[in-house]
């Protein structure tokens, strides 16, 4: 179970309805973790690309580890700034 928004839910529900669309659409994505907040969470960020271009997609990827990771030895940077919630509320990364 994970909880989103005080609400919980099934982690298998959490997790398909960021990548359904993609599986629907039937076009190449990819989950790029791009740091953490100041609380510890984790963040990150999809790309997703036209369909049957995964080489894209993953070149895309690849790109920004090597530009931001690398950049940070090896780690991902913290987040700074705010966030907008769903439910129109912000919160500080």
């Amino acid at each position: 179970m994970l909880t989103v928004g005080g609400q919980e839910l099934p982690l298998a529900a959490v997790a398909l309805a960021n990548t359904a669309p993609y599986n629907m659409a039937r076009v190449p994505a990819i989950s790029v973790p791009s740091g953490t907040t100041s609380a510890g969470l984790s963040i990150g960020f999809q790309i997703a690309g036209r369909p049957l271009n995964e080489a894209t997609v993953l070149r895309a990827a690849h790109a920004y580890e090597q530009a931001v990771v690398s950049g940070e030895g090896g780690r991902h940077p913290r987040a700074q700034g705010q966030h907008p919630h769903r439910d129109g509320q912000w919160c500080e990364l």
